[in-house]
């Protein structure tokens, strides 16, 4: 708890890492209408990580305002696009925990510390909820609609 309550507040780099590699280079192998996309198209790992970028700026810049709601909101979006990508899967579930030290949120902490451990078995098995925000507060295994403008991202053409 101590260690990881130091790494947290220190500035542990809690960001998405670059390295990691998609299960199948598909939004985690699901198809168009599963993830809410008409157009049959799909999202490929490049623009899903500059959307969870995106997002993890907003965190950042929400944390510094001091507020945690449109935080959270921030590291759910990025949850949602990081869920096909094992490693930024993974970071975004270390992100989420790290804020929930800060928090001092025992509740949020023991979540993500499940949730770190089930990332990989979703991973394998390829049950992966689609759309669920990666909090404690929702089931780990409950689908649920992804936001309007994260489909109409996702919907974009790649360049």
């Amino acid at each position: 708890w101590r260690i990881w309550h130091r790494q947290c507040v220190a500035g542990l780099d809690c960001s998405l890492h670059h390295g990691s590699v998609g299960i199948d280079g598909r939004f985690a192998g699901f198809s168009a209408s599963e993830i809410g996309i008409a157009d049959g198209g799909g999202m490929n790992r490049a623009r899903a990580i500059m959307l969870i970028e995106s997002e993890l700026a907003a965190y950042r810049a929400a944390k510094a305002n001091q507020d945690i709601v449109k935080a959270w909101t921030a590291l759910e979006r990025a949850h949602i696009l990081s869920q096909p990508f094992l490693g930024p899967h993974i970071a975004n579930h270390w992100s989420m925990l790290c804020f929930a030290v800060e928090q001092r949120d025992r509740r949020e902490m023991t979540g993500q510390m499940v949730r770190l451990a089930l990332a990989p078995l979703g991973a394998l098995t390829g049950r992966i909820p689609v759309g669920n925000t990666g909090r404690s507060d929702v089931s780990a295994f409950k689908p649920m609609p992804i936001p309007e403008d994260l489909r109409d991202a996702m919907r974009m053409p790649d360049i």
